[in-house]
């Protein structure tokens, strides 16, 4: 479900409600009929729980604005968890890093 609050959040912008919340349905859709989805969920136990954190980071760095510091902090805790996770979860940080040179 993550996935849809991200993809309305981000279609919001780009047109109209009615359309951004229908369309918004097909990113879990396809994650749930997606067959690659599911066996990396099961043979890598870690990647789960990185595209958890990842999501729920990425969910806060596009629902709330940059420069409140209690996103920030919420940010940076939870892109800090997937990097704790595996490696591959710090790949956020520098767009997060970049975003705040940018605002």
């Amino acid at each position: 479900m993550l996935g849809y609050f991200i993809t309305r959040e981000i279609l919001l912008e780009l047109m109209n409600r009615k359309y951004a919340v229908i369309t918004a349905f097909i990113t879990p859709i396809i994650m749930f009929f997606d067959n690659i989805y599911h066996t990396v969920g099961i043979l890598a136990m870690l990647d789960p729980c990185l595209a958890m954190f990842t999501l729920l980071g990425a969910y806060i760095y596009i629902k709330y604005p940059y420069a409140k510091s209690s996103s920030m902090i919420a940010r940076t805790i939870l892109f800090s968890l997937a990097g704790l996770v595996k490696f591959s979860g710090l790949f956020i940080i520098p767009a997060d890093i970049i975003e705040g040179f940018l605002n």
